[in-house]
């Protein structure tokens, strides 16, 4: 991408309808069931995940809790390089969605013990 920048114009963001580049510019949503909701969840616990339900527990052997799990030793392996010397990130909770196009997404919030991280 770097290597790309000169040869790009200098109007290139009235070129480009979305981000990121490629991929087409989302649809305004016809009804509240059209749009991708952001889904809270705790260690233990999802909450509203289908319209159905207030608040479901994780099964410590369920599919839902190695997924959460796995995003959430990946989150913590970034915040231990060295860089960031965060010695051991405490998960408090977070948010996650499925994009058609984008794929998912995830809002990790960990308390790190005083230290900001930019």
């Amino acid at each position: 991408m770097i290597d790309l920048d000169p040869k790009v114009p200098d109007n290139w963001r009235h070129l480009v309808g979305s981000w990121p580049l490629g991929l087409p510019a989302t649809v305004p949503p016809k009804t509240r069931f059209d749009v991708n909701r952001w889904i809270f969840f705790s260690p233990n616990t999802i909450y509203f995940k289908d319209e159905s339900s207030a608040a479901t527990l994780l099964d410590e052997s369920g599919v839902e809790q190695d997924h959460l799990s796995n995003v959430q030793s990946a989150a913590k392996r970034l915040l231990s390089t060295n860089q960031n010397q965060v010695e051991a990130p405490l998960f408090q909770y977070g948010y996650k969605r499925a994009s058609p196009t984008r794929g998912m997404e995830y809002i990790l919030d960990f308390d790190l013990g005083g230290k900001r991280i930019r």
